[in-house]
Formats: structure tokens, C-alpha cells, sequence
């Protein structure tokens, strides 16, 4: 039983993953926003006139840079815990339109801020709707999707991930060489509204999924909403099958409801799996990925002598096109080369490109070659794309399978905050570390990488092909610690051992 991709799929899960085009944009837009320094950077106190009328950096500007980009990231800490709370209650769908709404507050606030406070809670409340969105989405992906095309469809996630980024930095730069005076940062900010609104609008088109209405028990509205999705008749065969499947499988192991706190760190069977996924998502930001996202435009100046004020916020753009690009084969290839071989491969490019980016701007510093700079440019360029194929994205499509439908909130949303709490390490300090170690700070993450390929090769089994149902006997410790996965035959043999006299 194999079911292709319908075009109601394909609609829904764009819908779902508009909450990580609104992550991306975020993230992304600070970026070129920096580099705006006669409007944003005098409002806010990272650049000031000198008097000739060239605007340079105040002695603040590291430490104000290190409060106002972490402080998105340590609201989607919070909205991760409002997410836990909401999909077990409320579903999936009604935490993305709460997600949306959130977001275009925190939007508004930012665009119309006049202080370095009021932006940063700007960017705290966005930050809430993010935490949401992106522990929900992944899991409303994997919960509507056939197991032949899941991984397709969750790199959807990462496709508009990235499409977030080049949107906003293409937006960005437009309001950097057109506007000019107070308006010039305001509107780029304001441009995330459109993504914002846009979500807010199509969420309500977005059915809640099978698996969330059978917990809760609406057999019937479970059905009909899979029938929909599939594009096939409520009576059609393999509808017939893959509902019973789902089914059968979803009552047995929510026979005991939802698990509570106390079980699941108690339990070692969702100990295991939680410890995977939270040592994978702080991996996943420890690689380094947000220097780049955050800094490459300062990076191309403060390092590889390019005019950032010329050419710096479009090296940026180049840089995202090619990543949206590039990350249209990996919708197709995904489901032929598995999960763990993508983050293993992944993570050893990764590696190599931040040594050689590292290499390449320690010879231009003492060389002053120019060839040095562009070779390094592309260098980011070629760890972008890599990333985007690998752990920019297979590590949602992994983490939103690996979990029983019993932890699944719970699990994804502690899960993510280690994602957070990565991602705040590496924005709060990169900044700081960049001014004072400079170029050696990409040795950081080399190391990173090189721990995150060593923990993918070791740890990360293939969740290829099975069904969400299937991944509770994915690990050899499943069967040791789990009884639901222990037969009658198991149950027996340990039985007759109990009272054998010979072995006593």
C-alpha cells in the first residue's frame, strides 16, 4: 500500500510549514537589518555619525547585537511549553492559527518600536509563535503523510524554512538601496507581516490530522479527513486499510492515555528517544549554522575586505537563492537515500567547510589575496546548500517520526528547546567571540560538526519506509524496555525462568 502525492497534501503542508517560512523570515531578516547603519544601527545604538559622515561601530554594538538577536530565540523557548499543553488539547491545527496571530503582534511591535526594549519584546513575542509553530508543523506533516512520501514531505518544512531567509533578505535589501531616513529599517521589519497575514488567512483551510481525531476518539471524522487528504473515496480500499492499520495500532497504544511527566523520564524506552533528539537539536545549532545566517554579511566585511555596504546584503541574497535552489532535488531524493545517511554525509561537509572557511580567511589575512575572499564566499555558499540538504531539514523529518503518538508533543517540544537553547549559545556569543578570536571562531564549529557526524554515525538509526506506528521497535532497547513491543512468547519464556529450580 503506497499512496503518491495529492495535491490537498501538497495544500496542507504548505499551509502547515508557512510557520516556518515566519521563523525563517525572522531569523533571516537581521541579517542585512544590521548592516543598515545610518537608520537601525544609530536608532538602536550599534553605529553612530563620527563627524565626517561615516558611521561606525559603538563600543556597544557587540553586546547590544548579543541581547537583541537571542531574545527571538528565548521566546520560542516559552512558546515550545505553550505547544506541549496545546496539541494534546487542541489539536494541531488551532496552535498554528494561535501561532499566526501571536506573530503578527509581535510583528507590529517590532515595525513600530522606538527602543531597543520595546523591540526586543517584539522579538520575545514572535519568538512565542515560532516556539509553536515549529514543534507543531513538523508533527502535523508526519501525521497526514503516507510513510512512502514523509520524507518529501517534510523537507516542504525546510524548503520554506529557507524560503523565509532568501524573502526576507531579498525584501531587505530592496529597503536598503530604495528607501532611505527612518523608513528604510521600519519596512523591512514591517515586510514580515505578509508571510504573518498569509498564514493567519490559509490555516483555517488546513483539516486537523487522522491520528490526533482517532486519540480523541472521532473514528468516523478520522476517516472522512483521511479519505480527503488521500483524494480517494472513505470507501476505497486502501483508505479502508491504512485507517484500520492506524487504527488498530493508535487504540493500543493510547490504551493508557496520554503519558504524564512522572513516566516520561522515568521510563528509560521515551528516555532514550528524548535524549536522541535533544542531543540532535542542540547539534543541529552548534554546527554553527546561525553565524552564517546572522553574521555572514558582517563576516564578508569584517574578514574578506568586501564592500558591505555595496555588495555585501546581495552576496547574502545569492547565498539564499542558491540554497532554495538546491534544495529542490533533496524534495526527490530524500525517501532513496534514507535519514541517517543524509545527517551523517551532512554533518562531515559541514565540518570540512567550516575548516576550509577558517583556512581560506587566515591565508587572505596574511596574504591580502582577493582570490582567498571569493573562494571563501563560496565556501559559505557550499555549507549553506549542505546544510539545507542535511540537518536543516532531516532532523524535523526524523524527530517528528520517532516519537509514539502518547509522548509526541511532549517530546517534540522538549526536544526543540534544546534546539533553542543551542541556537541562544551560539547567537549570544558569536558576536563577542568574532571580535575577539575572529576568524578562529569557524574552528569552533568545525568541532561541532566533527561531534555531530561521530553522534549521527553511532546513534541515528533509518526511520525510512516504516510507519509512524511501526518506530516503537526501531532500537535494540526497545524490546528490553517497552512491554507493549514483548509477545505472549517473551512474557512465557521470562515466566518459566522466573520459577526454573536449576537456574536458582
Amino acid at each position: 500500500m503506497a499512496f503518491g502525492v495529492t495535491k490537498r497534501l501538497v495544500f496542507y503542508c504548505i499551509i502547515a510549514t508557512l510557520g516556518s517560512v515566519i521563523y525563517g523570515w525572522e531569523v533571516g531578516m537581521l541579517n542585512i537589518i544590521f548592516s543598515m547603519r545610518s537608520t537601525y544601527g544609530v536608532r538602536f545604538g550599534t553605529f553612530t555619525n563620527n563627524g565626517k559622515g561615516e558611521f561606525v561601530a559603538t563600543p556597544s554594538k557587540a553586546t547590544r547585537e548579543s541581547i537583541i538577536t537571542p531574545m527571538f530565540t528565548f521566546g520560542c523557548v516559552f512558546g515550545s511549553i505553550l505547544a506541549m499543553s496545546l496539541m494534546d488539547r487542541i489539536g494541531r491545527t488551532k496552535p498554528l492559527a494561535l501561532g499566526s496571530f501571536i506573530y503578527t503582534i509581535g510583528s507590529l511591535i517590532q515595525t513600530f518600536s522606538n527602543t531597543i526594549v520595546v523591540f526586543c519584546i517584539g522579538r520575545f513575542i514572535a519568538g512565542i509563535a515560532c516556539g509553536v509553530t515549529m514543534v507543531v508543523s513538523p508533527v502535523y506533516i508526519a501525521e497526514i503523510t503516507p510513510k512512502n512520501r514523509r520524507g518529501a514531505m517534510g523537507l516542504l518544512f525546510n524548503f520554506n524554512l529557507q524560503a523565509g531567509f532568501f524573502f526576507a533578505s531579498i525584501a531587505d535589501t530592496l529597503c536598503l538601496k530604495l528607501i532611505k531616513g527612518e523608513a528604510q529599517w521600519r519596512t523591512a521589519v514591517g515586510c514580515q507581516l505578509i508571510p504573518a497575514v498569509l498564514f493567519m488567512t490559509l490555516i483555517w483551510f488546513g483539516p486537523e490530522t487522522p491520528r490526533y481525531l482517532l486519540m480523541k476518539n472521532q473514528d468516523e471524522k478520522a476517516l472522512d479527513v483521511l479519505a480527503k487528504v488521500r483524494e480517494k473515496s472513505k470507501n476505497d480500499q486502501e483508505v479502508i486499510e491504512e485507517y484500520t492499520d492506524m487504527r488498530d495500532k493508535l487504540k493500543a497504544e493510547v490504551t493508557d492515555g496520554v503519558v504524564r511527566w512522572g513516566q516520561l523520564f522515568t521510563n528509560k524506552f521515551y528516555l532514550y528517544r528524548i535524549a536522541l533528539c535533544c542531543i540532535l537539536q542542540f547539534l543541529h545549532m552548534l554546527v554553527g549554522v546561525n553565524a552564517i545566517n546572522y553574521y555572514s554579511s558582517q563576516i564578508y566585511k569584517d574578514y574578506l575586505n568586501i564592500d558591505a555596504a555595496k555588495w555585501g546584503s546581495w552576496l547574502v541574497v545569492i547565498n539564499n537563492l542558491f540554497v532554495v535552489v538546491f534544495s529542490i532535488p533533496a524534495l526527490k531524493y530524500v525517501e532513496k537515500a534514507g535519514r541517517r545517511k543524509i545527517l551523517v554525509l551532512g554533518a562531515l561537509v559541514l565540518a570540512i567547510c567550516m575548516f576550509l572557511i577558517f583556512l581560506l580567511c587566515l591565508i587572505l589575512d596574511k596574504t591580502g589575496h582577493a582570490v582567498f575572499g571569493v573562494l571563501c564566499v563560496i565556501c559559505t555558499y557550499i555549507y549553506s546548500v549542505a546544510y539545507g540538504w542535511s540537518w536543516g531539514s532531516t532532523v524535523y523529518v526524523w524527530q517528528s517520526e520517532i516519537f509514539p503518538l502518547r509522548i509526541r508533543s511532549k517530546a517534540n517540544a522538549i526536544a526543540m528547546m534544546f534546539q533553542y537553547a543551542g541556537s541562544v549559545l551560539v547567537t549570544g556569543s558569536v558576536s563577542i567571540l568574532m571580535k575577539y578570536l575572529k576568524y578562529y571562531t569557524f574552528l569552533i564549529f568545525m568541532a561541532m560538526a566533527t561531534i555531530a557526524f561521530i553522534f549521527s554515525l553511532l546513534c541515528i538509526k533509518e526511520t525510512k519506509g516504516l510507519s509512524l506506528e511501526d518506530m516503537e521497535n526501531l532500537y535494540s532497547i526497545d524490546k528490553k524496555v517497552n512491554p507493549k513491543l514483548r509477545g505472549d512468547q517473551d512474557i512465557k519464556r521470562d515466566i518459566d525462568n522466573a520459577f526454573d529450580i536449576k537456574k536458582c
